[in-house]
């Protein structure tokens, strides 16, 4: 539930367990070795990530241009009923691809907005491109967003943590590893302009929506 406040409010999530995440999985469908879906569970935790929000909750949504991070988001677009845009900006780091197959996401995923030309991916890219590419992704979404705003960011877990580290103004590189789990929940709140205050971390790699959800159930 959103907070009636002049705070902007960013809300980091990864995405929902892939086939990627698996040394193994028997019928693992055939996949782009960087553009895994999710698995039958990952899927689970999808339809559990929506429960999280109401109509009214999110202002705008913003997702990796993966099949994952679309999978993870759709249901809760769905719920909302709202589009997404699709940035390859918050892709994984060193993702050879720039995005899923276009005509893919618009035959199943129609809630999806492709905003940006075809390019070439980040396969190969140093940690300070990653790092930087980071940086240029939060500039754009701030950009695009207001005070007030509750705006979700769906993508992946190496990259996340050069976007929290950004937001609150911790040096690079940081000084202990950042872990977040498959579908966990980190908010960041900007304060007010000219309120003065640091922006806060309000909870870290959540995953409550999760709670009650069988590991293997199929």
């Amino acid at each position: 539930m959103r907070a009636d406040t002049k705070d902007r409010e960013l809300l980091f999530i990864r995405h929902c367990e892939s086939y990627g995440n698996l040394d193994f999985a028997e019928n693992a469908p055939v996949y782009h070795p960087d553009d895994p879906p999710l698995t039958p569970l990952g899927l689970r935790q999808a339809r559990a990530l929506s429960s999280r929000f109401e109509k009214g909750d999110l202002d705008r949504v913003y997702c990796s241009s993966l099949i994952r991070t679309v999978q993870t988001v759709y249901p809760t677009a769905e719920k909302l009923g709202m589009s997404f845009d699709l940035l390859p900006q918050l892709m994984e780091y060193g993702t050879g691809i720039d995005m899923t197959d276009r005509d893919r996401l618009r035959e199943h995923y129609p809630l999806a907005v492709i905003r940006f030309p075809e390019g070439g991916g980040y396969g190969g890219e140093s940690e300070a491109e990653a790092r930087k590419r980071a940086e240029s992704a939060v500039d754009l979404i701030l950009s695009e967003t207001k005070p007030g705003e509750r705006v979700a960011v769906v993508t992946h877990g190496s990259i996340m943590g050069f976007f929290i580290r950004y937001l609150l103004g911790i040096t690079q590189p940081e000084p202990f590893r950042w872990i977040f789990d498959n579908c966990g929940v980190t908010d960041i709140i900007l304060k007010a302009e000219g309120s003065g205050e640091k922006p806060r971390l309000a909870c870290a790699n959540d995953r409550a929506h999760l709670f009650g959800l069988s590991e293997r159930e199929t």
